[in-house]
């Protein structure tokens, strides 16, 4: 799959693509193809990107659960179409719920499908309404990574390019090479989490092949 989006020309990786979609699959993919996409990261920022981040078709935030929950708007924007969900997030809805939950983030994407009927039970039982919403899962791609597996960024990317998007601009993003994030996005992290992202990441990821994989979709 991955060798597939990076190898394959713009022009037929469309078509090819398609037959990994399902009923959901398609439904996304007329919301993501042909637009302009931006994925905001939860990197602490001086960079007023706000204007730029906003004027995007489609806004993609990560473990957003409040419309303004990104920080401040002048510098991270305000707009949120999709939200991609950690392990460690849905693990904190299905305890907690669905409180505080925007309706203005009509998509929520799971990074393991494991998770996924947990949370949408767990929004029919808080009374939710799930007409507003849309539910998805990753498809993983670990197997193409020398060591561990693969960062939220990279896998969002490789989401979105199966989709055939116009344009992908990415803010606010550090690969971990810094600890701080923005409050709302580790509000429900364990303590000590941001002193324990070197171990966690030389454990888990291999920084290089993030890296390379994101140069070559840059490259193309």
């Amino acid at each position: 799959y991955l060798r597939r989006l990076i190898e394959i020309n713009k022009l037929s990786v469309n078509k090819d693509l398609k037959d990994l979609d399902n009923l959901v699959d398609l439904k996304f993919r007329k919301l993501i193809e042909g637009k302009k996409i931006a994925i905001v990261g939860p990197v602490e920022s001086d960079q007023k990107n706000g204007r730029e981040i906003d004027s995007h078709e489609i806004v993609i935030r990560f473990n957003q659960l409040k419309k303004n929950g990104a920080g401040n708007p002048i510098i991270k924007g305000s707009k949120c179409d999709i939200t991609y969900l950690s392990g460690g997030r849905a693990e904190f809805l299905k305890k907690n719920g669905a409180k505080g939950w925007s309706s203005n983030v009509p998509w929520i994407i799971c990074k393991e499908i494991s998770g996924l009927s947990s949370i949408v039970e767990k929004f029919r039982s808080d009374g939710t309404d799930l007409k507003s919403l849309n539910f998805r899962a990753l498809k993983l791609v670990d197997l193409a990574v020398f060591k561990g597996n693969l960062l939220f960024v990279p896998l969002v990317v490789l989401d979105i390019l199966r989709f055939a998007p116009a344009k992908i601009s990415i803010f606010h993003v550090d690969l971990y090479l810094t600890g701080k994030k923005n409050e709302e996005y580790s509000a429900n992290l364990p303590s000590g989490y941001e002193r324990m992202v070197p171990i966690f990441i030389s454990k888990n990821h291999d920084i290089i092949s993030q890296y390379l994989i994101l140069e070559q979709f840059w490259k193309k």
